[in-house]
């Protein structure tokens, strides 16, 4: 049975001290908690960690503005703590992922409001500065609130040969600090972090001219900390979203570097100074299973199709006296009351008020114990295998999808894990536009895979300031050309109106493969998983949608981005998801019939490097338009969105395969396609229509 859920990690580091003194003078702090040590349990893994202890008078650290540039190692003036981090892992196959952070408990307002107050954490000691060896994360707490969580850790993955991790923690005042506000200041932190057997979405990798921000409801965008957890949640179908902006704005003073140097300050971003949207789709694995009914599986049992049965759960005894000590034991380490060494209860120390007080951590949805009115445990659900409960079943027949589609199983993977390249409907399948071939030689090589990538928002629209580069913007008109021009255009968003760096950074036309990362992710539990409504605008406004589903065309925007609560129109269902992937403009998307140039109407002289489309070997699709289809396999069209999602929804569009008279494939249909148009639909064409928009994407942190 799959033990998915998320689990917290209550760690042992408290860290509570005053800043007090003179002029620019920073003396030591003490601590006033001693804190126990606490950890995870399922029956199939379980996760601790040991903070190096709380700081006290002994530590003798005096806490002063610093100059690190060769390490924080042995310094009297920087906070250093040695993390363990430990899992045990009782399944074999399982590998877990760990987050790790500090919670802000309390910090004095000058300390959030300074940039020189620095964290970082490494594997090597002494390590402080991106660029050291070991370094793994690090930032300042500008901005930092009451209950602000600032990561430390992202999706560590531990496996049954990586059981234990080593870390080096440190805080300092940077040698830059010169603001005497900010003495007298008391701050607390407290190192929290959750592991769980579902790796977590990887971190967006930035340029640096990306700004990282927040969209409300109303299309309000603010900058945000790239460190706040807040950013995105893609368990809550919360994906981050990142702006591009002009160097200066339309207000002298929110220039570029304004809005960068205030990501944690939540400033408003003027939409008169953004020039495009993007949305982050992070590295994964995925499995589509084929549609069936209940009725008609053999061998049918509760542990392979659990959506095929009622429940009602009865825990053996000797179940219910491990999870009643595993319970009691977590009292005890949280610090409520005692258990004697042969781990009995001390129910002297253990008082009502104790007992209710841990359990408020089970409402949080931190833990998933059950107990009844007497404060025993009845169960606990999705943590045990089969032969730990009885369990009465029911069978009920239904069919497993979602109106001809099922729910893509999803699974996040760090670029660090080998790629897998099974057949993606009874195993696992690493998503092909993960890899970026950056030297074109069609090998995978390890600097060439990705943690994710950044895909334009809406579809691409016109150039508004004479540039000579296209715009990503809502309640604009599409850009729509023949295919070699639009390609062309895509490959601007890298000139300095935008602002993106030349370093390990590339912008092109959206790939068939990109496309399908997109839809993928869209249709599983991290987004809307149904299908997305179509934009039925006929002047193809970006971010419209249709007031009801697989409406007719219609000159009206009738959920406008920016004036809804809610958004069917978008991957999400949300207004952090992506626009316009059904309906609007017919979309090109770089994916060719073969390696060769057949057809030059579409205004290619010859086809661009290989890294930049995705090619269809002629040598295999022997077929026509309509049988070529059928010659799919998951090496030639696995993830992108063809044969493994083919008539989803009804999303044809037409769904002629590329061949050698129309090469290219264009996707989402058109703002008059009605039902046949969405994330699934696909067609033909010569590449020569300048009635078809696109699509931008930006790779990033490859080559590293």
């Amino acid at each position: 049975m799959n033990n998915k859920k998320i689990v917290a990690v209550l760690l042992s580091l408290t860290i509570i001290f005053t800043i007090m003194g003179g002029t620019l003078a920073y003396f030591t702090w003490e601590s006033t908690t001693n804190t126990g040590l606490a950890f995870t349990i399922t029956r199939d893994f379980s996760c601790s960690a040991d903070g190096g202890g709380d700081i006290t008078p002994q530590d003798d650290i005096t806490l002063i503005p610093v100059d690190v540039e060769n390490g924080c190692a042995n310094n009297d003036r920087v906070i250093e703590r040695e993390i363990t981090v430990k899992a045990s892992i009782e399944k074999s196959g399982l590998t877990i992922g760990t987050d790790l952070w500090l919670t802000v408990n309390s910090i004095g307002e000058p300390l959030a409001n300074t940039e020189h107050f620095r964290y970082a954490i490494s594997t090597v000691q002494g390590s402080c500065l991106e660029g050291m060896e070991g370094y793994v994360n690090g930032g300042n707490f500008k901005g930092a609130k009451v209950n602000s969580k600032v990561p430390l850790l992202s999706n560590a993955v531990f496996t049954e040969t990586n059981l234990t991790k080593e870390y080096y923690l440190y805080i300092w005042l940077d040698k830059e600090e010169t603001n005497n506000q900010t003495q007298d200041q008391e701050f607390n932190l407290s190192l929290g972090g959750q592991c769980s057997n579902e790796p977590q979405a990887n971190k967006p990798v930035l340029d640096p001219g990306m700004i990282p921000v927040k969209i409300a409801n109303d299309g309000t965008v603010t900058t945000v900390s790239p460190d706040d957890s807040s950013w995105y949640n893609y368990g809550n179908k919360e994906w981050a979203n990142v702006v591009l902006t002009k160097i200066d704005g339309f207000q002298s003073t929110n220039t570029r570097d304004y809005y960068q140097s205030n990501l944690a300050n939540n400033v408003e971003v003027d939409p008169n100074d953004i020039t495009a949207y993007y949305v982050w789709i992070p590295r994964y694995k995925y499995k589509i299973s084929t549609n069936t009914a209940c009725s008609n599986i053999n061998n049918l049992t509760l542990e392979t199709h659990p959506e095929c049965y009622n429940k009602k759960y009865t825990l053996l005894i000797s179940e219910e006296e491990f999870i009643e000590k595993t319970y009691w034991t977590l009292i005890d380490g949280y610090g409520f009351c005692n258990t004697w060494e042969d781990g009995t209860i001390d129910n002297f120390s253990c008082s009502e008020s104790d007992i209710k007080l841990f359990e408020q951590l089970f409402a949080t949805g931190k833990l998933a114990f059950y107990f009844n009115d007497e404060n025993t445990t009845i169960y606990l659900e999705d943590y045990l295998d089969p032969e730990d409960y009885k369990v009465t079943v029911t069978k009920v027949d239904k069919i497993l999808s979602h109106g001809g589609a099922t729910s893509i199983d999803i699974g996040f993977e760090t670029r660090e894990t080998p790629m897998t390249l099974e057949n993606a409907t009874t195993e696992y399948r690493t998503h092909p536009a993960f890899w970026w071939d950056d030297d074109n030689d069609n090998i995978v090589d390890s600097n060439e895979m990705l943690d994710g990538i950044w895909v334009g928002k809406f579809e691409t629209t016109e150039d508004f300031d004479m540039t000579g580069s296209p715009t990503i913007l809502p309640d604009s008109t599409s850009l729509t050309n023949k295919i070699s021009t639009l390609f062309t255009l895509h490959t601007r968003f890298k000139i300095e109106y935008h602002g993106l760096s030349n370093i390990n950074t590339d912008s092109h036309m959206i790939k068939n493969s990109e496309w399908g990362a997109a839809a993928y992710l869209s249709h599983s539990k991290y987004g809307i998983n149904k299908e997305v409504r179509i934009n039925n605008n006929s002047d193809v406004t970006t971010g419209c949608g249709a007031s009801t589903a697989n409406a007719g065309s219609t000159s009206a925007c009738q959920i406008r981005y920016g004036e809804a609560t809610s958004y069917p129109q978008s991957t999400t269902g949300n207004i952090s998801g992506i626009f316009d992937m059904s309906g609007g403009a017919n979309e090109y998307v770089m994916g060719h019939y073969g390696n060769t140039l057949n057809n030059t109407s579409s205004g290619f002289t010859s086809l661009p490097d290989k890294k930049y489309y995705d090619a269809y070997p002629t040598n295999i699709f022997t077929g026509t338009d309509s049988t070529n289809l059928g010659l799919c396999t998951a090496e030639t069209c696995g993830g992108h969105a063809l044969n493994e999602t083919a008539g989803w929804y009804s999303d044809n569009q037409g769904g002629a395969f590329v061949n050698f008279t129309k090469p290219f494939f264009i996707r989402g249909g058109r703002y008059d396609n009605g039902a046949s148009a969405g994330v699934f639909a696909f067609n033909d064409q010569t590449g020569a229509s300048t009635t078809f928009g696109s699509r931008s994407v930006i790779v990033t942190g490859y080559g590293s």
